[in-house]
């Protein structure tokens, strides 16, 4: 199973293949990347398969009172 944070590294490496903008590569990054760490630090969330419409919706309420 691979970690998440190397899954957003592999999709900013397509990102880049796919010629995104400097730009939208970084929004796609300071995106994901808290996203993953936080569920990992909070859910012990590691791979994607561990992954449920849940944790999305924790994690939104969780920035919406940040």
């Amino acid at each position: 199973m691979v970690n998440m944070l190397d899954l957003v590294e592999s999709y900013l490496l397509e990102c880049q293949a796919r010629q995104l903008s400097p730009r939208t590569i970084e929004t796609y990054n300071k995106l994901l990347r808290p996203l993953f760490l936080w569920l990992g630090d909070n859910h012990d969330v590691q791979t994607i398969e561990q992954l449920t419409p849940q944790h999305y919706k924790m994690y939104l309420l969780f920035k919406e009172k940040e």
